[in-house]
């Protein structure tokens, strides 16, 4: 994917206009925002040079701000001595996605996916290295694991968790999940980082998550995830059954029908471009 070209003087602008509205206006303050922009828009991790370049402020100017951002978690030095988006920004972006009311938003659609396919239909975002329950629709039957809105699990044995972080570079996912000690929740769950890379990158390919007693004896699910205006993974969607009710292969089924189109529509709505574009 091309990089996106960002116009440089995108502050000086904004602080032209603000100089005009109001004398409050803290130029450092756009700056810093301008820099995580920047450091968004590359599909890599970047360098200072990168930076300068996107950005036409000095080394200096730039160096100082980001060894500001990395001190306070707002950027993070890779192994290479380069940089991509910290994890205090993880706690600002679900507050952002909680404050556009991103429940509210789809749960329409999960509704819809209830109303096909009458399984518990779960919509979850990821902190840290587990994901969060935002909203659920719970089936009649029952079902192992049940949770409620605020529940936590983890990421490394769940369809949600495969989908969340198949937004993220594998070195992203590595370092995120460090310090996660891989517990045999289910007989298939992922014993290793490289065990749930190669799950996390065969949701990449498909387009959906699957988990086939990962997380539990008998529980069975597909995820996939939903992206923003950035084409960055916000969100995801699960559809999630025991085994006894739904094979694998039922589930891949209502991955591609069902699942998969409502996704689509939802990320739309938070205005992701369109796939290939």
């Amino acid at each position: 994917m091309s990089e996106i070209k960002q116009s440089p003087p995108a502050t000086r602008r904004a602080a032209e206009r603000a100089s005009n509205a109001d004398t409050y206006f803290v130029n450092t303050a756009a700056r810093t925002i301008d820099l995580l922009k920047a450091v968004a828009e590359f599909d890599r991790p970047v360098s200072l040079g990168d930076l300068v370049s996107r950005l036409g402020w000095t080394k200096p100017a730039v160096y100082r701000l980001v060894r500001t951002l990395d001190s306070i978690g707002a950027l993070r030095q890779t192994d290479s001595s380069q940089y991509v988006l910290g994890p205090v920004l993880l706690t600002l972006s679900g507050a952002a996605l909680r404050a556009t009311r991103l429940p509210d938003l789809c749960r329409p659609y999960l509704q819809s996916i209830y109303d096909t396919v009458h399984e518990t239909i779960v919509l979850t975002i990821l902190d840290g290295d587990e994901i969060v329950y935002l909203d659920r629709i719970e089936a009649s039957h029952v079902l192992v694991p049940r949770g409620t809105i605020g529940a936590r699990l983890p990421a490394y044995c769940s369809a949600s968790g495969y989908a969340l972080l198949s937004g993220m570079s594998d070195d992203e996912i590595r370092h995120r999940l460090r310090h996660r000690k891989f517990e045999p929740l289910g007989p298939h769950t992922a014993r290793s980082i490289d065990d749930l890379l190669e799950r996390v990158e065969q949701t990449r390919r498909r387009g959906y998550a699957l988990n086939d007693e990962d997380l539990a004896v008998g529980h069975r699910s597909v995820a996939a995830p939903l992206r923003d205006h950035s084409g960055g993974v916000v969100a995801a969607i699960s559809i999630s059954t025991a085994a006894a009710r739904a094979s694998v292969e039922e589930l891949r089924k209502q991955a591609v029908s069902v699942l998969i189109p409502t996704t689509s529509a939802v990320s739309e709505a938070l205005g992701a471009p369109a796939p290939g574009a």
